[in-house]
Order: structure tokens, then C-alpha cells, then sequence
């Protein structure tokens, strides 16, 4: 139901009775960590950390009774750590999102969804140790080095612009602004190394990677990473990655321009058959 811009809906297994008293006594237990409400997002998902930890042993072996409590948990942790409040009467679990601009809404909770998959991945035994790794100094070619070797001191850099700013003169600024930052495009190959720390390059744009609102997922076809690098700073530092792939499976945009949607496919084969489509389709 919808009032007043307020979405509310009303969480109702259908579990047995013991894994059902199960999930009324673990949501109760979140519920009582977000009363009174936290006042940051770091809080809700500090919450939502511990109620996922405290059920996650359930994982081992589970019957499917225990796989549908599972997935219960899961929709109600996902919900919260985007911002939905929980409520507990009786026996009704609800769920309800406040929100005064349903195109503002439907954002936040885009984003809080993408950054609740983001973070549900760097705390995966592998990538967080794949971060420790990183972040570790190490001996290499060129000497004792760790991700933050190649980042920038951004306090120093945001000084050096505000002086830049204060110049008077336009051909004086852009000269001294070329001197501050003097970006250039690196093309990851496969066991590339960075000529000023000896780190993987791949290694250094992954790790980046992990710092977007989305989580980090490999992609069907090929592929090209880029870092965009500053030659005007030791180490030359990372101020942006990017990366060329191949087309996604589904676009819905370009799919509906080209006819390969289901809908505009099916009904162009049906408006317009010929046996060169019914050989394909048979194939």
C-alpha cells in the first residue's frame, strides 16, 4: 500500500513452526538493535552485519524448510540496509519506506542496494584479504611499496589548486595547472607491472574497482582496463580507472531499437514469416 508517499508491506513466511518462531525471535533481535532508529547508515549496516553473521551458520546443510528461512532473513537484511524501517506487532513483521519524491526514492534505493552488494563483497574471506594484501607494504623492484603508493595526498593536491585558482593571469594559470596534474591513459595488459612501484597493474585497477558504488563482477567476453595515472606526482597516482568491454547480453534500449527484444521479435516473425525464419527457429 501506498500513503502519502509511505511504501509499507507486511513480511509473512510460509515456514514450519520452528523456523518460523526462529525467524520472529532473529528479526525481533534486529529490530531491538535499530530502536531507537540509528542516526547513520554506517550504524544500520553495522546491524545488518551482525543479524547476517548470527544466522549464517543456518547455511550449513540446510534442509528447505532452512532455505526458505534463509531467504526470508535475507530479503528483510537487504530491505533495512536500504533503508526500509522494521516494525514488530504481535506476531506481524512490516516493513515501510518514507520517502517524499518517488524519483528520489527509487535512486537511494538503487544506490543503497548497490552499495549493500558492494559491501556484502568486501567482506568475503577472498577480497578481503586481497585487500589487506594491497594494502600491505611489500618489497618489489622498485623498493618498499603498497597500493597507497600510488595515491595521491589529497589534502596536498586540494591546496596546490586553491593557489592555482588565486592566479590572475589565464596563461600563467594553465601552466602552472598543467605542473600540478599531467594526466596520461595506462592499458593494463596481462602481467603488466607499474614502472614506478613494481605492482600488478591489474592488481592496482582491481583494487580501485572495489572503491565504486557497485560491486565488482567479471563480464562475459573480452575486455580492457585503464588507469588514468599523473605523471606530474611521484609514483605517478591513480585518479580514475575505467575499463571497454563487450556488448552486455541485455540492454533494453539498444534490444528494442535493433528488434531483438522477445516482444518485437516474436511479433515481427509472426507479422512477416518466411522459410529462411522458420529454418532458424527449427535450428
Amino acid at each position: 500500500m501506498v500513503l502519502n508517499k509511505r511504501i509499507a508491506i507486511q513480511i509473512a513466511p510460509k515456514l514450519a513452526p520452528r523456523s518460523l518462531q526462529e525467524f520472529y525471535r532473529r528479526v525481533r533481535c534486529l529490530a531491538d538493535m535499530l530502536s531507537p532508529p540509528p542516526q547513520t547508515d554506517a550504524a544500520v549496516w553495522q546491524a545488518v552485519s551482525w543479524f547476517r553473521t548470527e544466522f549464517r551458520q543456518l547455511s550449513s546443510c540446510p534442509s528447505n524448510d532452512t532455505l526458505r528461512l534463509l531467504l526470508t532473513l535475507n530479503v528483510v537484511a537487504d530491505l533495512v540496509a536500504q533503508g526500509w524501517s522494521l516494525c514488530i506487532v504481535d506476531s506481524t513483521v512490516t516493513l515501510a519506506y518514507q520517502g517524499t519524491d518517488e524519483s528520489a526514492r527509487s535512486k537511494d534505493a538503487v544506490r543503497k542496494s548497490h552499495l549493500v552488494e558492494r559491501d556484502s563483497q568486501l567482506r568475503e574471506p577472498a577480497v578481503a584479504e586481497f585487500i589487506r594484501t594491497m594494502e600491505r607494504r611489500r618489497l618489489t623492484s622498485k623498493g618498499w611499496h603498497s597500493i597507497h603508493s600510488v595515491m595521491r595526498d589529497g589534502k596536498d593536491l586540494a591546496d596546490r589548486l586553491g593557489r592555482i585558482t588565486q592566479i590572475a593571469d589565464v596563461h600563467e594559470r594553465v601552466e602552472q595547472l598543467g605542473r600540478t596534474i599531467a594526466p596520461y591513459l595506462q592499458f593494463v595488459e596481462a602481467g603488466g607491472v607499474c614502472k614506478q612501484t613494481g605492482l600488478v597493474l591489474s592488481d592496482i585497477w582491481r583494487y580501485f574497482r572495489h572503491t565504486w558504488t557497485t560491486a565488482y563482477r567479471s563480464v562475459p567476453g573480452r575486455s580492457l582496463m585503464i588507469l588514468v595515472r599523473d605523471s606530474a606526482a611521484p609514483n605517478h597516482p591513480v585518479i580514475g580507472i575505467a575499463a571497454l568491454g563487450s556488448a552486455v547480453v541485455q540492454q533494453s534500449v539498444r534490444d528494442r531499437w535493433i528488434g531483438w527484444d522477445s516482444d518485437i521479435g516474436v511479433t515481427t516473425i509472426l507479422s512477416k514469416p518466411t522459410p529462411r525464419t522458420a529454418a532458424w527457429l527449427a535450428q
